[in-house]
Parts: structure tokens; sequence; C-alpha cells
């Protein structure tokens, strides 16, 4: 999966082909990004895969139109062989910058970002549900203190039963 210039499209969009131990990198080489935007500016994607077979990509949209740095994702299932249409992970005013995706048992996608207001960043999550789509958005790495602190490059990691750790690094102002 990658960024691609698009002149068709104004812009960089995701791209993606698929890998079979069978056939190699084969098939049809696919847009995934694509949004209602004109101005399309995708960057920085990451991709996870279930239990399932279910692909799940997310990336950064910095679109003037969209106003701030956004988080899409869009799923692929095995047996449809296309993506969805992009969502919008990310339902906040502020910019989304560095981020992290995992995936849990069921289906569950977890993803948490940098959270940019101008003056400070956290750290933020949503959780995806197979049934639901993206849930709000939630503080994971706010500073207790409300000070003017910067918390940046989240990652996070699950484990068989569902269990999920973010990480991230921080600076508390004074060190």
């Amino acid at each position: 999966m990658w960024g691609q210039s698009t002149p068709s499209a104004n812009g960089q969009t995701i791209w993606a082909r698929r890998h079979t131990p069978a056939a190699g990198w084969s098939g049809a080489t696919v847009e995934i990004g694509t949004t209602s935007q004109t101005d399309i500016a995708a960057q920085d994607p990451q991709i996870i895969v279930d239990a399932n077979n279910i692909f799940t990509a997310v990336w950064i949209d910095t679109s003037a139109s969209i106003g701030n740095d956004t988080l899409f994702s869009a799923r692929h299932t095995g047996s449809s062989g296309a993506f969805s249409s992009p969502t919008r992970v990310t339902q906040e005013t502020f910019e989304a910058r560095s981020f992290g995706v995992a995936v849990v048992p069921g289906g569950t996608v977890l993803a948490a970002w940098e959270s940019n207001t101008g003056t400070r960043s956290n750290i933020r999550a949503a959780v995806y549900s197979t049934t639901t789509g993206w849930g709000p958005t939630l503080d994971v790495g706010a500073d207790p203190g409300g000070a003017a602190n910067s918390h940046i490059t989240p990652k996070i990691a699950s484990d068989a039963t569902g269990n999920a750790i973010a990480v991230w690094a921080g600076n508390d102002g004074m060190r």
C-alpha cells in the first residue's frame, strides 16, 4: 500500500495491490484512498489484517477542503475483492498527525493518533466495530495537568484476548 500522485484526482491518493503465496503480486493495482474532496492529499498509509482475512487500511488525508489533517479508513474482504469506500475515522476539528492501528479478535480495529490543537498535542483513539463502524473519539493521552505539553508518535498493539496498549512519546514541558 502506498501514496501516489493522481492527476485525475487532483492530488495524491492511496493505492494497494494484493499478494498471495500461490500467485505472488497479482491482480490489479487498486486506488483505495479516493474521498469526496477535490484536493486529495493522502499520505502515511498503514494496513492491518484480522483472523478472518479482512484488511483495514488507514491513512491521513491533508486536504485543504477538509480543513485539517484527518484519518480515513477502508476495509477489504477477500470475498469482495475490493476495498470499501473511505470512512472518516476522526470526527474532531483538530489535526490528526502520526498514528498507529491494531486489530483484536472478532475484527475490532483500534486507532490511536496525535491530535494537534495548535498549542499542544494529545493522544486520541477510536474503535471500529464490525457492526457499528467507527465509534467516538476518546482522549487516551491527555495531560492531566492541562499544561501545553506534547504527546506524539503513538503506537498500539493488542493480544489474542482483546486487550490493547497504546504507547507514545511525550514532553511534560519540564525536561
